[in-house]
């Protein structure tokens, strides 16, 4: 049986941006998460979306009482329903391992200008204990974004998996540095909404050679633009988040080598490689 409710928010909204980290999600107060059983559909007052526990994807997470050499993870898939009655899904995902989620379980995923954290889904696995999909319980919270400003953004340190990363397709051109910027030259499909870009380091390491190497990915959200003109553009971000990481590890300046990953559904794992030329080497 589809039930529908009503959600608002708590003393007003709290709005997060791309850099905003799983602790604030866990600690915040401003915001009323959503608990869905599956199937079931929620109104979203203050936003005017509407949200439903559309399916269970997967549940992998190690079970309670069991010995895994993997905690796992668990996703399923939103439907929403927007404020200009737009209708998109959204997998969202949670990893295993902690019963009583917190900042290390959670895995935001930006999409639609809104911000989605799988909070809870319960039950959590047993051993020897079968759960159908029906028996599910999902809680979300939702947030909206602020779209960064891609003119002044800076690399974002993540560990988060390149799959989780990268979003709406796109096409890689160029890229160079110049200085302590980084310059990508980009296309894509859109032409009726404003697009937004963030790039991400991941994983939060060097890979050890000489110079060291650093991978790097991009997310591009389209907010689900209808239009296919091809839009070529021109992106800088700051590189002062990965060369302070350098010199947290290595204590001193040097060159940097940037594994570039194009997008993945264009070029999957291709990748250009520029190099960061530090300041005493130029």
């Amino acid at each position: 049986m589809l039930r529908l409710a009503r959600f608002a928010f708590l003393g007003g909204l709290m709005l997060f941006t791309a850099g905003c980290n799983d602790d604030d999600l866990l600690n915040s107060s401003n915001l009323t998460p959503v608990t869905l059983d599956y199937r079931e559909t929620a109104y979203i007052d203050a936003l005017d979306l509407y949200l439903t526990f559309s399916a269970l994807i997967e549940d992998s997470r190690c079970p309670i009482g069991a010995d895994c050499f993997w905690i796992g993870e668990a996703m399923i898939q939103a439907r929403v329903v927007d404020a200009a009655r737009d209708t998109f899904y959204v997998t969202l995902p949670i990893i295993g391992g902690q019963p009583t989620p917190d900042s290390r379980s959670l895995q935001p995923v930006d999409a639609g200008g809104y911000r989605f954290t799988l909070m809870t889904l319960e039950p959590y696995p047993q051993v020897d204990t079968i759960v159908l999909p029906e028996d599910y319980r999902a809680t979300i919270l939702v947030a909206p974004i602020i779209p960064p400003d891609v003119t002044d953004e800076a690399i974002i340190i993540s560990d988060l998996p390149p799959m989780t990363i990268q979003r709406q397709p796109w096409v890689f051109d160029t890229a160079f540095v110049d200085g302590d910027e980084l310059n990508l030259t980009i296309r894509y499909g859109g032409g009726c909404r404003e697009h937004y870009f963030n790039v991400f380091m991941s994983p939060a390491a060097f890979f050890e050679s000489y110079p060291v190497q650093a991978n790097l990915y991009v997310r591009h959200e389209s907010l689900f633009d209808p239009c296919e003109a091809m839009i070529t553009e021109d992106l800088t971000f700051s590189l002062r988040p990965v060369i302070e990481l350098y010199r947290r590890h290595y204590g001193r300046d040097d060159d940097i080598l940037l594994n570039i990953y194009h997008s993945l559904d264009s070029s999957p794992w291709q990748r250009t490689t520029v190099r960061y030329i530090a300041p005493g080497n130029r």
